[in-house]
């Protein structure tokens, strides 16, 4: 099955929090998406005067039998959910 990498990132809210529904709902959303593994999550500073306070991020690997624009449009869906 294809692997994939993903970008988790925020400020706003719980992230962490966040962070974790997102990875529940991957593999919820679509029976064809498997979560791998995970990385840590960073902190980083927020860059510019208007970009608010630090944010986390992290990578997530998945492997999927979705296609690019079909997979784009099951992490909006998660994201516009959460």
């Amino acid at each position: 099955m294809p692997c994939c990498f993903l970008g988790f990132g925020g400020n706003v809210g719980n992230v962490a929090a966040t962070f974790a529904s997102a990875l529940g709902e991957l593999g919820r959303n679509d029976e064809r998406i498997h979560v791998v593994r995970t990385s840590s999550i960073y902190r980083t500073a927020a860059v510019g005067e208007n970009a608010g306070g630090e944010f986390l991020n992290a990578v997530v690997e998945i492997e999927t039998e979705l296609t690019p624009l079909n997979l784009l449009a099951c992490l909006q869906s998660i994201e516009t959910a959460l």
